[in-house]
């Protein structure tokens, strides 16, 4: 079971690698496709309207994409000043109600999902593309967080990870004060 949870977690961990490097492509296209319009409406006095629409669409991208890669790098804001400090049972208890109210959550991003895509079929303005791929890159991170919480939760009820573990809240200064 364990090396089950540990295919599941590289799996994740590596779709999470590769959205980072979607991300950085897609900053650098917007970047580069920007810096193109703006010396080109300076230089000649010509501007590209299509510019402004991929420039949206690759920020929704990268926005989507991201959420998940934040999710899994546990950079997410947890507040835990109260679970951690309490006995393991509870502690486990809240790591999974935690984790079954995330995946609720994309439960309710994936459930319209289908007819969303279905009523958006129409094209994008100046961009030959459907309207349901601004939501692709949603859905894609909303599955991959629901692999995510499942994961987690199973891991804290088998004993594998500790949720909420406990630490000294003032732990970070006295390492910065030892350097």
């Amino acid at each position: 079971m364990k090396s089950t949870f540990s295919v599941l977690g590289t799996s994740l961990d590596a779709i999470a690698a590769a959205f980072k490097a979607a991300i950085a492509l897609l900053l650098l296209i917007m970047l580069a496709i920007n810096a193109f319009n703006i010396a080109s409406r300076s230089i000649i006095g010509e501007a590209y309207d299509g510019v402004f629409h991929w420039t949206m669409l690759m920020f929704i991208w990268a926005t989507c994409l991201g959420v998940f890669v934040y999710m899994r790098e546990n950079r997410d804001v947890v507040v835990d000043l109260i679970a951690a400090r309490m006995p393991l049972p509870i502690r486990k208890v809240l790591g999974v109600f935690a984790d079954m109210i995330g995946v609720l959550f994309m439960y309710m991003v994936l459930s319209p999902a289908i007819e969303l895509i279905g009523l958006q079929t129409g094209h994008m303005e100046t961009i030959a593309l459907p309207i349901y791929v601004n939501s692709l890159p949603l859905f894609l991170s909303a599955l991959c967080l629901v692999a995510h919480f499942a994961l987690h939760a199973l891991q804290v009820l088998t004993g594998d990870i500790e949720p909420f573990p406990k630490s000294d809240p003032l732990e970070h200064l006295d390492k910065g004060a030892a350097k």
